[in-house]
């Protein structure tokens, strides 16, 4: 036989209740129908509640406190017994009460699309309540202090209380920095709709379906053109830069052919500390939109009908001065590993201990120009939209950066119109200007027993030998030439060092913990030139008694000539950048390096 089941009307329990409780409960009837009445506890009862539990409160207080005075150990800590008692109970209904009335109270607004600056950590704190936040780290047990005021509690992993407190209050239907940032991370990384749907149905991120709208916002505020605004933190009247670039998609298709080769810059600025500083307008967008139509380039079609170039008289010289010193810090670098001391292991790390950081830029990303920027129109396009850029800006010119099939182009269009060589100045990409280099070592060096050295030394592997000497490759190929010419460099030190005299010994000796010390305490590797002048007089006689010595010395004089140009492009040193090109123009003409070799001086002669 069944249970027997009382069945209660809404009258006939509201009636139970009333006869009940008649002092202790309130009814509050809705105005729909269909919605049951509310009840609450009046003040009456309230206060009897505050009142038990004020009582219990303290009793514990003051047992605890008595006991830590007796043994003078512990401070005082606030102790929370089981709760199974109806008093227990009623105590955490009215924490969470409080707790709910905070998170109702918390203003929490992200706009659409979303900023950057309400994406933050301290956004996120600032709409975390205190007792939100507290709560959740006493029940966690990242803390037993009892909290003194509405400030945050001190623990170790604040971001992953946040973290939490976020989801919680998620729940209550709002947004969260956590969920909108999370969402688009996840989209960006991976595009992942069934990961998305996981994470949101968890009640970690935006649903799938927002933050495509965000995206689709965040795409039309990018897409704005310059002539409307101005990038956020740019600085009006200071010298910024322009860099574009080919962005190729390559679809697979059939022959090859249809696919996609479009057109993609960026623009920078070194942060300002001025106070003509832009802000950036906010742009109104409908959330409905979950998809991003381009607008088409207007990009008239340009022949180039006649070919100009600069009457140039002499290409100006190397600074030697600036080589040498490049190259005295190369020597000093490698002397200090002769040392018995632990140094930086790499050519990099030594420079970054020694080289002074260089100021933080501004980023910003220009609209893609959906066309190849190979093509003679193209080009046009994004020099007359550059002009556009420096009467925005308010500046007397801009520095426009390409590779060389680019630069090419560009500088034959800047030489037959005035106006584009007043107001921009167009420059050499370093990193393929690098590249181009690093292939003309190899090709001088081909078949030398290079790739043999490489290979049995284990720094290259030989199936990827032939993108290392040709420069495709240009981490590995840079981590090469920087690891043999450590190497040769060092050979030549021992064998310089085991026939010099007693008193080239001890300058050599005093040399090394002189400059051992500099590298520890950060700063600059320069001492006395005397063993330098020694040590490259022998150099200079061991070549002229053997050509092979000869040889792979000129080795190390192209290698340094490369540091010395990235030397000078990571620490913004521009006359070392341009001395360390100018020793690189007889190689590239040596070696058939045509366009490099032309387009090289112009470079020079800005």
């Amino acid at each position: 036989m069944f249970a027997p089941t009382f069945l209660f009307r809404n009258q006939w329990l509201r009636y139970r209740l009333v006869r009940d409780y008649p002092e202790q409960l309130k009814f509050h009837q809705s105005s729909d129908h269909k919605l049951s009445d509310l009840v609450t506890a009046t003040d009456a009862l309230l206060s009897e509640i505050v009142h038990d539990t004020q009582i219990t409160t303290d009793h514990q207080i003051t047992s605890e406190s008595e006991s830590y005075s007796s043994t003078g150990s512990s401070p005082l800590r606030l102790t929370i017994g089981p709760v199974h008692t109806p008093q227990k109970r009623t105590e955490l209904y009215h924490a969470a009460l409080g707790i709910r009335t905070a998170i109702s109270n918390q203003a929490v607004h992200i706009s659409h699309p979303p900023d950057l600056h309400e994406l933050s950590l301290e956004n996120a704190q600032s709409i975390v309540p205190p007792h939100l936040f507290n709560f959740i780290c006493l029940a966690t047990g990242l803390s037993d202090e009892v909290p003194d005021s509405d400030a945050y509690l001190n623990v170790d992993n604040p971001s992953k209380v946040l973290s939490i407190c976020q989801d919680i209050i998620g729940l209550s239907g709002k947004l969260t920095p956590k969920s909108v940032a999370l969402g688009l991370t996840v989209r960006h990384a991976t595009t992942s709709k069934y990961l998305l749907d996981l994470l949101h149905g968890l009640g970690h991120t935006y649903s799938y379906a927002s933050v495509l709208k965000a995206e689709t916002a965040l795409a039309y505020q990018q897409a704005r053109s310059l002539t409307d605004f101005i990038p956020e933190g740019f600085e009006l009247g200071k010298l910024f830069t322009l860099v574009y670039d080919n962005i190729d998609f390559l679809e697979e298709t059939l022959s090859g052919s249809g696919t996609s080769h479009y057109t993609n810059g960026i623009m920078f600025q070194v942060k300002p500390d001025g106070s003509n500083i832009s802000v950036q307008k906010k742009v109104k967008i409908a959330k409905s939109k979950k998809t991003y139509t381009p607008t088409k380039d207007d990009i008239s079609a340009y022949h180039l009908f006649k070919k100009d170039c600069p009457q140039y008289t002499i290409v100006p010289p190397v600074d030697l001065h600036l080589l040498e010193e490049s190259k005295d810090l190369d020597l000093n670098y490698i002397l200090t590993k002769l040392s018995a001391q632990s140094m930086p292991s790499t050519w990099t790390g030594a420079n970054i201990v020694i080289s002074t950081p260089l100021p933080a830029s501004n980023l910003h990303y220009l609209p893609i120009i959906e066309a190849s920027p190979t093509e003679y129109a193209t080009v046009k396009h994004v020099l007359t939209e550059a002009t556009k850029m420096v009467e925005q800006m308010q500046c007397p010119a801009a520095v426009v950066v390409f590779d060389q099939a680019i630069y090419c182009k560009a500088q034959m269009i800047r030489w037959t119109d005035e106006e584009l060589r007043k107001r921009l100045v167009i420059r050499l990409g370093e990193f393929h200007t690098i590249l181009a280099f690093l292939g003309t070592i190899g090709k001088r060096f081909e078949k030398s027993g290079l790739e043999d050295v490489l290979v049995e030394a284990e720094i290259v592997s030989v199936g990827s030998m032939k993108g290392v000497t040709s420069g495709h490759m240009y981490n590995r190929s840079v981590r090469a030439h920087k690891l043999l010419f450590e190497a040769l460099t060092t050979l030549q030190l021992k064998e310089f060092l085991a026939c010099c005299d007693e008193q080239t010994k001890e300058i050599a000796s005093s040399t090394i913990e002189d400059l051992v010390g500099k590298l520890v305490a950060g700063v600059d590797l320069s001492t006395d030139k005397e063993f330098h002048k020694a040590f490259l007089n022998h150099v200079q006689n061991r070549c002229k008694s053997s050509s092979l010595y000869q040889f792979w010395n000129s080795y190390l004089q192209m290698v340094s000539t490369l540091l010395a140009f990235i030397r000078g492009t990571r620490t913004g040193n521009f006359d070392l950048h341009i001395s360390a090109l100018r020793d690189m123009l007889p190689y590239f003409f040596a070696y058939d390096r045509v366009n490099y070799s032309r387009y090289g001086p112009k470079v020079i002669c800005i």
